[in-house]
C-alpha cells in the first residue's frame, strides 16, 4: 500500500448521521482471492459494559474508485 487516509466528515465522537471516506492506494495490482481489512475499535460510552457496541448503523459500505484491481472487488462490514 502506498497511501492510506480515514477521512470523516465530522470529528465530534458520538454524533449520528456521519461518513467515514477509507481511502488507500495500491502499487502493484491485488489478484484474485486477496482482501484488505481495516480494524475499527468499538466505541465505548459505558467502560463497564461486556460487549460494547460497534458505531456503524450501515452493514453495507459503497466502494467507488476500483482500480487496478483484477476481478470484481466487493465491500463488507461483519
Amino acid at each position: 500500500m502506498q497511501v492510506a487516509s480515514l477521512t470523516p466528515n465530522s470529528y465530534v465522537v458520538g454524533a449520528t448521521g456521519l461518513t467515514l471516506t477509507v481511502s488507500f492506494q495500491i502499487v502493484s495490482p491485488f489478484k484474485s482471492g486477496y482482501e484488505i481489512q481495516m480494524l475499527v475499535p468499538a466505541w465505548n460510552d459505558n467502560p463497564s459494559a461486556n460487549n460494547p457496541p460497534h458505531m456503524f448503523t450501515s452493514t453495507n459500505p459503497i466502494c467507488i474508485g476500483k482500480e487496478n484491481v483484477n476481478g470484481a472487488p466487493t465491500c463488507s462490514y461483519d
